[in-house]
């Protein structure tokens, strides 16, 4: 067998080449009466020097490997990807809107940590923040019409439409809730509520400004953070009582996989094709802070179902900024094709002359989900559900996450399928029955399929998912 670097590629010498290749030499050097054996002096030798040289070997194949798209991992296929203008998605960290409570005007600096109450994993604040002003208000009652509650303060609260606020105290737990409010009156305002509580509601009762800021995950990657579970205070503040988070975070990533990066190249090699319809998508996917991409084209004489003219292209598009899209489509589409959408960017060519491209954003399409539950409350039955979960709220939480990383597996155009909803939530044992039903926008809710058309994508929070036990 020939080894090294032919024209058919490289062939490496293995250990047992090298010490092979050794004996013979020193046979041929010395005579074939020369020992050789392993547990000889000589032998020995000849070992120390083929694993040195075996070494050599390694780092040639590596070299070689290190220069094959197919092959190169770390460091190599960052530097020859790199080549063809690709650099690996490095790793981020998830981020999520906290809303703090506390004595008016506290100081909360940045780097100030939070935790998730079943996981412990830790979110830091991004930036200084103070409380604001308000603090806390007394409460002198509350009522409900449907999912309507109206509170009313003792003095005026000072609060406005748009505000976040705790509710606090009230013995009707539907009540206690971090809310967005709309203000009706100096001493009122209104937020929604699930599950109908009793009204008038009880207790003594409190209105606590909240004030939002930024957190993000104290280790690069997909850290998850549920609504309303971020709420461990760890770094210890006079005056900052109070942390929750009202949707669910924002996903981090770890660093891209070499698979990951190969597959990103092969997609990219039609960037080669310019004009070309896998050409255009390519590019958007390769625009600074896009990260989703689904291209429509027209090449007919009528407008087509998806309402674009005739001979245009229309780009649905997530992330990257207005410009850096409209760059990508002028030095990409051909002449004379049209862009079509409802965003638009701006260019400018060599003439000087001004140019505008247009495209769409992907739509986020709000899923509201309800689940109703019987546990299984007997083991001789199977799992029993507080036992196996821990406990009820932490069986719903569990239901909830479940529905959530099936929304987060879905992309644009994916309709929202009852029977895949209802197969996440099968996955939390010690259940006796249950059912899903769902909605969008002010349908009603169904335990039905949800159509989600090409410009739209669903939202899957767990803030909208609603877990009743009966």
């Amino acid at each position: 067998m020939a080894f090294g670097l032919d024209s058919s590629g490289f062939t490496k010498k293995r250990l047992a080449d090298v010490i092979t290749s050794l004996n013979a030499a020193y046979k041929t050097a010395y005579g074939e009466a020369f020992i050789v054996d392993t547990d000889s002096a000589p032998g020995k030798q000849i070992g120390i020097h083929a694993d040195e040289i075996s070494l050599l070997w390694e780092g040639l194949q590596a070299v070689w490997d290190g220069v094959d798209v197919d092959s190169a991992t770390g460091v190599s296929q960052d530097r020859l990807y790199a080549l063809t203008g690709l650099t690996r998605i490095s790793s981020q960290p998830s981020t999520v809107t906290e809303y703090l409570a506390g004595t008016p005007a506290t100081l909360i600096p940045a780097g100030s940590v939070v935790s998730v109450q079943q996981t412990g994993d830790l979110f830091e604040s991004t930036g200084d923040v103070t409380l604001g002003s308000i603090g806390t208000v007394a409460v002198s009652g509350i009522t409900r019409v449907t999912t309507t509650a109206t509170v009313t303060t003792g003095a005026a609260h000072g609060f406005s439409t748009g505000d976040y606020v705790f509710i606090k105290g009230a013995d009707q737990s539907d009540y206690n809730i971090l809310a967005q409010i709309t203000v009706t009156g100096a001493n009122t305002f209104t937020y929604t509520v699930a599950n109908s509580p009793t009204t008038p509601a009880t207790g003594t009762i409190e209105a606590l400004e909240a004030t939002p800021v930024s957190f993000e995950s104290s280790s690069d990657g997909a850290i998850a953070g549920l609504a309303g579970t971020i709420t461990e205070i760890e770094t210890t503040i006079s005056g900052w009582d109070f942390a929750e988070n009202l949707i669910d975070a924002d996903l981090g990533r770890e660093d891209e996989t070499d698979a990951e990066f190969r597959t990103r190249r092969e997609e990219s090699l039609a960037l080669l094709g310019a004009a070309t319809f896998e050409a255009i998508r390519s590019a958007l996917l390769n625009t600074a802070g896009v990260t989703g991409v689904t291209l429509l084209e027209n090449d007919s004489v009528v407008i087509d179902g998806n309402g674009l003219p005739p001979h245009s292209i229309s780009g649905l598009v997530v992330g990257g900024t207005d410009n850096d899209i409209a760059q990508t489509l002028f030095d990409e589409k051909a002449a004379g094709i049209q862009t079509f959408g409802g965003e638009s960017g701006s260019v400018t060519d060599s003439q000087g002359s001004s140019r505008t491209f247009y495209f769409d954003r992907l739509a986020d399409v709000q899923i509201d989900i309800i689940v109703t539950v019987t546990k299984n409350t007997d083991p001789e039955e199977g799992d029993v559900f507080d036992t196996i979960n821990g406990s009820e709220a932490q069986g719903e939480a569990n239901i909830k996450a479940a529905l959530a990383a099936y929304g987060v597996a879905l992309e644009s155009g994916n309709d929202v399928v009852n029977a895949y909803m209802i197969s996440a939530v099968g996955t939390v044992q010690g259940m006796e029955t249950f059912s899903v039903t769902a909605r969008r926008d002010a349908d009603s809710f169904a335990a039905t399929n949800i159509t989600i058309v090409t410009a739209e994508i669903a939202d899957i929070d767990t803030s909208n998912i609603t877990v009743n036990f009966v």
